[in-house]
């Protein structure tokens, strides 16, 4: 089952040319996407669509049931010096958490691995 069904998408912008006609496209579980074009042909248009934020003006678009879809702007506005990274996690708080154990424990580790160097080193 696709996680992203995209129907005959068209869109526009009230006082601009349709940006987007007759898309029709699916994202499944293992899919990569990247989304290129030039300045101003609707690419982060098509990211809120993705996400939710904007409706498309015609056609159907299809998000697995629990689906998160989270779009970083191009500004990005990170408190305190916040990385992309944590930004990101910050809508996946159960990821987040995992993360942050992961990295407790890399940190006892590298530190363990420290303490074993340095008591092979005493005669």
């Amino acid at each position: 089952m696709s996680l992203l069904n995209f129907s005959g998408v068209a869109f526009h912008y009230s006082c601009s040319d349709t940006l987007f006609e007759n898309v029709t496209f699916s994202v499944g579980r293992a899919d990569r996407i990247a989304i290129v074009g030039p300045n101003g042909s609707g690419k982060s248009t098509l990211l809120y669509l993705l996400a939710g934020s904007l409706e498309p003006t015609r056609g159907e678009i299809v998000r697995r049931k629990g689906l998160s879809i989270v779009v970083a702007g191009e500004q990005l506005n990170a408190e305190g010096g916040e990385s992309l990274f944590d930004f990101v996690f910050q809508a996946h708080p159960q990821a987040a958490e995992l993360r942050r154990r992961t990295q407790f424990l890399q940190e006892r580790a590298r530190q363990f691995g420290e303490f074993q160097k340095r008591e092979t080193l005493i005669p």
